[in-house]
């Protein structure tokens, strides 16, 4: 089984956790996009600085937001990277958070219209979005389209990801030939989980960058050397998203023990989703050591390979 990251946290915090995956053994390191004062708001500008800090793991989004980034522009950021980075990046895609519209405004470009506050939604469906930026990246351009014929910027990006937990996302990467990543931080239900996962697959239309289905489950969770501090730990990231936390807060962790326990765990949720590769979303904000020493038990006792 494959074990990845995401990581929800300081920018600042990825320099130092990225070369360490790295040499742990994880096979991606990939971002989220959020707008808060500490958290990443440009994954794919991040995920390419970690690729020069690395020498084998691949890092990428998990995910860039749609609804306020211009598809074109995202698709040539990428191929930018890809062409630095060739073979290390993954470019997962999402629809993106619902803030405040003041904030939505100034990230989609359309401040100042829609009336006051100039709240003006995206046009455009995530679908809409995500199709269209699947076309720049791969450069698969159907006939009758405004740019066919144009010669696009570089060469063909990175593979695309789809990120979600709903029937449409497996829909929209089967259709695309795009990889899934189901986010159960997001929605933990293993039962919808994995008939979502089912539809993908059954679904699936084979693209170059994916011949085969292939779909990631995001899962958070806490590991510790003794049970006791893992559950003390999973204790109070409850009791910090109950309170409304802050940056690098969720919900109650999916699992949380001592290596031995929580390799089991991660190796029977990656049996009942029939998926070869998860990633952990860990929210110990502000604790450093132990968020490595987190990832040091999980590599050593799922025997990831790292040096």
């Amino acid at each position: 089984m494959r074990l990845s990251i995401l990581d929800f946290q300081t920018p600042a915090g990825a320099l130092e956790l990225a070369p360490a995956a790295d040499r742990l053994g994880y096979h991606r390191y990939w971002l989220g996009e959020h707008h808060s004062q500490y958290q990443c708001a440009n994954p794919l500008l991040l995920a390419t600085v970690l690729a020069g800090l690395t020498g084998r793991i691949r890092v990428g989004t998990g995910g860039v937001c749609l609804s306020y980034n211009n598809a074109y522009r995202v698709a040539e950021d990428a191929r930018l990277a890809s062409y630095l980075f060739p073979g290390r990046l993954d470019l997962g895609v999402a629809p993106g958070l619902g803030y405040p519209p003041a904030l939505l405004a100034a990230l989609s470009g359309t401040e100042g219209e829609g009336g006051e506050g100039g709240a003006a939604a995206p046009a455009s469906s995530f679908e809409g979005r995500a199709a269209a930026l699947h076309q720049y990246v791969t450069g698969r351009l159907p006939g009758g389209h405004p740019l066919a014929g144009t010669e696009l910027y570089l060469e063909p990006g990175p593979p695309v990801w789809i990120l979600g937990t709903s029937p449409a996302s497996a829909r929209l990467a089967a259709r695309l030939g795009a990889g899934l990543c189901l986010s159960l931080h997001h929605s933990p239900s293993e039962a919808a989980a994995r008939a979502t996962a089912a539809e993908y697959a059954a679904a699936f239309s084979p693209s170059p960058e994916f011949p085969e289905p292939a779909t990631i489950a995001v899962v958070s969770g806490v590991c510790a050397d003794e049970t006791s501090v893992a559950a003390a730990v999973a204790a109070e990231i409850a009791a910090r998203a109950a309170a409304g936390g802050g940056p690098g807060t969720g919900g109650r962790p999916a699992f949380a023990g001592n290596p031995g326990d929580c390799a089991a765990a991660l190796a029977g949720l990656a049996r009942r989703l029939a998926v070869d590769e998860l990633m952990i979303l860990d929210f110990i904000a502000g604790q450093w050591d132990r968020r490595l020493r987190m990832y040091e038990l999980l590599a050593g006792a799922l025997d990831l390979g790292g040096g």
